[in-house]
């Protein structure tokens, strides 16, 4: 068959394209866990205000939320937690929660490390009360991330089960078009 013309490729994205790409996703996992962090700052600030002390980490919940952001996002480019894709998104999403909290974790003991380091402190307290920065609190840290990452990558997962643009067109756009049953 001469008359057909041969089907192109599909082109790849331009860097462009992958910028733009990227710093969308970037912001929407960076809102999302500034809002779960905000919220757990407000709520220790409730609890600490009923001790007297008046603290309220504003700034330090829009950083770690955009270091979380950053971890997510080159954590995903480098395909952490892809061993369960193809399976159930139950079984995919609970494995990405657990990677990415015990990947985040270990970020913040490092990041602890290091500063203990340049302040010439010993890496270990031997107790927990004396520590700046007790292991309870972190593995605390660590539980609140794997709750707040099981929505995050249930709603990415879901996603990509519809298709490229599927989903956002549901929450932002008509929410009829696409849809199998939708008239007209």
């Amino acid at each position: 068959m001469h008359g057909d013309p041969a089907p192109t490729p599909p082109r790849s994205p331009t860097w462009l394209q992958k910028l733009k790409h990227e710093t969308a996703e970037y912001l929407a996992v960076f809102a999302y866990m500034a809002a779960i962090l905000l919220a757990f700052a407000i709520y220790n600030s409730a609890i600490l205000a009923e001790y007297g002390v008046a603290y309220l980490p504003i700034a330090f919940g829009l950083l770690e939320a955009a270091i979380l952001a950053k971890i997510v996002v080159i954590g995903q480019a480098f395909h952490f937690g892809v061993r369960f894709d193809g399976r159930p998104l139950a079984w995919t999403v609970l494995y990405r929660s657990i990677v990415f909290a015990l990947l985040t974790a270990a970020f913040a003991v490092a990041e602890e490390g290091v500063k203990r380091l340049l302040h010439h402190q010993k890496l270990i307290e031997h107790r927990a009360l004396d520590a700046p920065w007790a292991w309870d609190r972190a593995v605390a840290h660590a539980v609140i991330l794997f709750v707040a990452f099981v929505p995050l990558f249930a709603i990415q997962e879901l996603g990509k089960a519809l298709g490229p643009g599927k989903l956002s067109g549901y929450f932002f756009g008509d929410r009829r078009r696409g849809h199998p049953e939708a008239k007209g």
